[in-house]
């Protein structure tokens, strides 16, 4: 628990001190590191709908360059990728899917509005994702106890996570604003390492 309440209480910090371009340029970043766990889940499961989350990557892209996304575009892409963000009723081993359809949800929503809020959510979302990960091989089934939490926070994929966001927030902290070449060298980059692998 005290890997995530220093992770929690940085990103707070964090994210709370960006502007909106800066915002949206870490969210568009978690969602190119979160969409292969979704495809994954859709080619398993032949469900879902990858075009949502790859429209919402292109409409963030859009955003940073500066282009101006009409609330009508964003709202009807939102209403679709709420369609196809699995559910636990529906699907046995879907909480990556749902985490990386959740995390577009809120890409979506900073997009239309800044709220620094939602960057948060989606800092806290990718956290999830290693924390589930690290807790199925640490304890598949059982009961959670301290230790056991403490044994998830120590995992390599939370560590490597909380090591690869440092390294994030300081090259976010190096790109000025609206500097898209930039932008685009970190999310070639940074990016580029998946949330799980």
């Amino acid at each position: 628990m005290e890997v995530y309440s220093e992770y929690d209480t940085t990103m707070r910090t964090w994210t709370a001190s960006l502007g909106w371009w800066h915002s949206v340029l870490y969210c568009y970043a978690i969602c190119v590191r979160s969409s292969p766990l979704y495809t994954a889940f859709q080619l398993r499961e032949k469900w879902g709908g990858n075009d949502c989350i790859l429209e919402t990557q292109e409409l963030a892209r859009r955003f940073l360059t500066g282009e101006k996304i009409s609330d009508h575009m964003i709202d009807s892409l939102y209403s679709r990728l709420e369609m196809v963000i699995p559910d636990s009723e529906n699907f046995m081993d879907c909480s990556a899917a749902m985490d990386a359809g959740i995390i577009h949800l809120y890409t979506l929503s900073l997009l239309k509005r800044f709220d620094v809020q939602e960057t948060h959510y989606v800092a806290s979302y990718c956290y999830d994702l290693v924390d589930a990960a690290a807790g199925n091989e640490i304890l598949p089934a059982g009961i959670m106890s301290p230790e056991i939490e403490t044994a998830i926070g120590n995992h390599p994929l939370v560590q490597d996570e909380v090591r690869w966001q440092e390294l994030g927030r300081r090259l976010i902290a190096t790109i000025p604003e609206f500097d898209m070449a930039s932008g685009k060298q970190f999310i070639d980059n940074w990016a580029a390492k998946p949330i799980i692998p």
